[in-house]
């Protein structure tokens, strides 16, 4: 359970260091990268900036780039109507250690492992971070590919875009579905109505916390794994265009029986008994 709390807090902390001024992060980041030169590397759709470990930066952009493919693919996704080319390429910025990266890009954030700013189009890390490539890469890589494909629209539940991100991470299920599956059995869970209308984690304690992602994920794995992948795509695409997720859920899932929140939220606890 530690690691859940542990991991939870990490997550905080991304959705925190988001919605910092942009003006303060580029001060911050130059103060603490002038010790340092910036050298980048380059791919068809990253640029990854680094400061002493060009063997890191190349596998970096080499798992970023398989990755992009990969993810795309799970999300029902064959391409991007504005693809990562050119300028739109997605920055990857590699600290040279964690007390760099806490001082430049996760400044005020003491608990980060990694951090996104999808209005810079710009991912921040640091040299030899424990999850990296498993974990922080693909859970921001992520977000960023799914804001693109269905937007960002107040429609866009927090449960889904959280639960999308963390679904594409590799080895975090097995902390994610004993979770679930203890609190659906005692009845501890999040009712599904409630999930549905939280908008920001961070006003939560952090063994709600550790409920919530846990159950965003299975969630978001139920709906990808046992129907196709087209199918959760037009889902999201209704959320984006103004559809409730009862709204959306009747049109997509009516004929699998799962046109509730209600009935997602049986089909879940059935999934993980």
């Amino acid at each position: 359970m530690q690691d859940h709390a542990a991991r939870c807090v990490w997550l905080l902390g991304v959705a925190m260091a988001v919605a910092l001024p942009v003006e303060g992060r580029a001060q911050s980041e130059e103060r603490a990268g002038s010790a340092a030169a910036w050298q980048e590397r380059q791919s068809d759709h990253f640029i990854v900036y680094f400061q002493d470990d060009e063997l890191v930066a190349r596998d970096v952009l080499h798992q970023a780039e398989r990755m992009y493919s990969t993810i795309m693919r799970n999300l029902g996704h064959d391409r991007l109507d504005n693809p990562w080319l050119g300028d739109r390429r997605c920055k990857i910025k590699i600290y040279r250690s964690r007390e760099a990266f806490q001082a430049g890009a996760a400044k005020g954030v003491a608990w980060a492992e990694g951090l996104a700013n999808p209005a810079l189009r710009e991912i921040y890390v640091f040299n030899r971070a424990a999850n990296l490539i498993n974990s922080v890469l693909p859970h921001e890589i992520t977000h960023m590919l799914f804001d693109d494909i269905v937007g960002h629209a107040e429609n866009i539940p927090l449960w889904l875009n959280e639960g999308v991100a963390l679904s594409q991470e590799s080895g975090r299920e097995g902390a994610f579905y004993p979770v679930a599956r203890d609190h659906f059995a005692r009845g501890t869970h999040i009712p599904f109505e409630e999930m549905t209308k939280l908008r920001i984690a961070t006003g939560l304690d952090e063994a709600k916390a550790s409920v919530f992602y846990a159950q965003s994920t299975v969630t978001v794995n139920f709906l990808l794994r046992t129907f196709h992948e087209k199918k959760f795509l037009k889902f999201c695409s209704l959320l984006r265009d103004g559809s409730t997720v009862e709204e959306a859920l009747k049109r997509v899932y009516a004929t699998d029986r799962v046109g509730t929140l209600k009935d997602l939220e049986e089909k879940v606890k059935q999934s993980l008994e």
